[in-house]
């Protein structure tokens, strides 16, 4: 992601938090929000902004929309970093958590029941960038 957006991590309410009673068990577990044809979003805050990605281990590059780089440089989250590519599609586009973005924090595992992200290379506080384009 280049155009950084600090500190993704789940946002509150909805379950959003990373359940660290399950810590015992490995690595943190974030919870996921089902979708239509079995689509899994996750409900983020980047940078103070509220937002949701869809999770797609079948999308090689982490994207947003230009709505979400608005407002993140609006929030004064946006700016260059090397930790994460990210392409930004126009405003209709989809906030997609790609495989660049899901395997910084590999190994992971995709639970659907109940959906879950299982963060195995977790620190506790990460840090993930979106993307100037």
């Amino acid at each position: 992601m280049g155009a950084a957006a600090h500190g993704m991590e789940p946002a509150a309410g909805d379950g959003g938090g990373v359940d660290r009673g399950l810590a015992l068990v490995g690595a943190p577990r974030v919870p996921l929000t089902g979708g239509a044809g079995g689509s899994l979003r996750l409900q983020a805050t980047i940078g103070g902004v509220e937002t949701t990605f869809l999770v797609d281990t079948g999308a090689a590059m982490m994207s947003i929309s230009a709505t979400l780089q608005r407002q993140l440089r609006a929030a004064g989250a946006a700016q260059l970093s090397r930790q994460v590519e990210v392409m930004v599609f126009p405003d209709g586009g989809r906030n997609l958590l790609g495989l660049n973005a899901l395997s910084r924090f590999a190994p992971f595992t995709v639970h659907l029941q109940p959906p879950a992200l299982e963060l195995s290379g977790c620190a506790p506080t990460g840090a993930v960038a979106a993307a100037d384009t």
